[in-house]
């Protein structure tokens, strides 16, 4: 329960298992002892007695009483017992703190000297190649990524679906970057709800963001369907919400749980993406398509695709994809942890600091991971590296899913149809909008990494 936005925890009865059958207890009277300083709650404690045998037909009375006491606890510093210091910043998270942070290193570090000396291979076999004459050059046994220069910079497959999960997925990012940074400079963990009322406002002012970057791309690739571009762009990640939420709803009205969500919040949210996120989403691809919207690659695109020679196992689009997401994965493990707790037990989750660096470790092993991958693609002359990147950088959120299906089964302690939906819909909105923002730093590193390397090639 909350009082004066403070959460309050109490037993609702128990099981006595020392007797066949089991005999199940109710808690039925309650004690509410609350401090106050200066007309203002600043302490709430609860606490519970009455147990009665539960039994088919009996009715049962419940009786409550409230304490009041004076407090010298100030009412900026009321929420300072919820706080659980050696919960958050126990040895064990500074320390995956630590570990990821050298992870970064060790991979920056790995990345630079495998692709520097690799590409200055490269570079040298194919100078070497072009001061050869034509009739030694045609003897020669040519290989590796320059020979797909001209279909590199080919658009991809579903190329307005790709837009608009890049789009999506820059949006998904600057949307979490400021919301955690406000988060860090406003103690959103004082009021109830505050968390989610700002990142709702920064998601809708921040749709032009998601335009720019879809419609803009969009346009590179020659689409002609903007405005079918800007639509999904713009609904693609509320569509998904808006899903889930209904179906939530509607099995919570069966129940007749608290969670169930009013109509007029659903009528306030469909408002807010039709008459603010679609006009600045158009707003953005406007700006995007006439300021971003021209196709400025090193390299000509051939007329006909170069056909895919066979390739060995391991680098295989599909292998690829799945291996992406194993380091990233493992550099945000133990913060999943916290933030799950947090969400899904009775933890206040104050630690935004954590947050925001352990992003900015994400983005980079995210990108140097991306980068090797596309390396090992390209290298086995196929140059679909767009969709592979991006799948490469979004198989994070498929192994943060399956550690939320193990969190769900091992560390909590829901049952039901009604806990289990509830659970693993907004356990799949979470990993989705991972997923969209892991895959698009991928593939914005990646692309900057193949746009360098083709420029630098002299290619006739």
């Amino acid at each position: 329960m909350y009082l004066d936005d403070m959460p309050i925890w109490g037993m609702v009865g128990e099981v006595d298992n020392t007797v066949s059958p089991p005999a199940y207890k109710l808690y039925t009277h309650k004690r509410l002892d609350i401090g106050y300083n200066d007309k203002q709650v600043v302490d709430v404690n609860l606490t519970t007695d009455g147990r009665i045998d539960i039994r088919p037909g009996a009715k049962i009375s419940y009786t409550y009483e409230v304490q009041w006491s004076k407090s010298s606890v100030e009412f900026t510093k009321r929420f300072d017992k919820y706080l659980d210091p050696n919960f958050f910043q126990h040895r064990i998270h500074w320390f995956s703190i630590f570990n990821s942070f050298m992870m970064v290193v060790f991979l920056v570090g790995l990345v630079w000297m495998i692709l520097v000396r690799t590409l200055r291979k490269d570079y040298a076999r194919y100078q070497k190649e072009d001061s050869l004459d034509d009739l030694d050059a045609d003897l020669g046994d040519e290989y590796g990524w320059k020979q797909v220069h001209g279909d590199v910079f080919r658009p991809p497959s579903m190329p307005l679906l790709f837009a608009s999960c890049i789009g999506a997925g820059y949006h998904v990012f600057t949307v979490a970057v400021i919301t955690t940074i406000l988060a860090i400079v406003g103690e959103f963990y004082t009021e109830r709800g505050s968390l989610l009322s700002a990142a709702i406002f920064v998601y809708a002012a921040c749709s032009p963001v998601n335009g720019y970057g879809g419609g803009s791309m969009y346009a590179r690739f020659g689409g002609r369907h903007w405005i079918k571009q800007m639509l999904l762009g713009a609904f693609l990640l509320p569509s998904m919400v808006c899903g889930v939420a209904f179906l939530i709803n509607f099995i919570a009205i069966y129940y007749h749980a608290s969670r169930a969500i009013p109509f007029t919040i659903m009528l306030a949210v469909t408002a807010i993406c039709l008459f603010v996120i679609l006009p600045l989403t158009l707003v953005g691809t406007v700006i995007g398509r006439n300021m971003a919207g021209t196709a400025d690659y090193p390299c000509r695109v051939n007329a006909v695709p170069r056909p895919i020679p066979d390739k060995k196992w391991f680098v295989q689009p599909w292998l690829i994809t799945l291996a992406g997401g194993v380091l990233p994965f493992g550099s945000i493990f133990i913060e999943m942890y916290f933030i799950f707790t947090s969400f899904w037990a009775y933890k206040i989750y104050y630690v935004y600091g954590f947050m925001l660096l352990v992003t900015i470790i994400l983005s980079i092993v995210t990108v140097c991971v991306t980068i090797v991958c596309s390396y090992f693609l390209l290298n086995a002359e196929d140059y679909r590296w767009r969709w592979t990147s991006f799948a490469c950088g979004a198989s994070t959120a498929f192994y943060v899913y399956l550690y939320s299906m193990y969190y769900f089964f091992f560390k909590t302690k829901m049952y039901g149809l009604f806990q289990t939906v509830f659970y693993f819909g907004y356990m799949g909105i979470f990993a989705a909008a991972l997923g969209l923002m892991t895959g698009t730093i991928g593939y914005v590193g990646t692309a900057k990494f193949v746009r360098k390397i083709y420029q630098t090639v002299k290619i006739d």
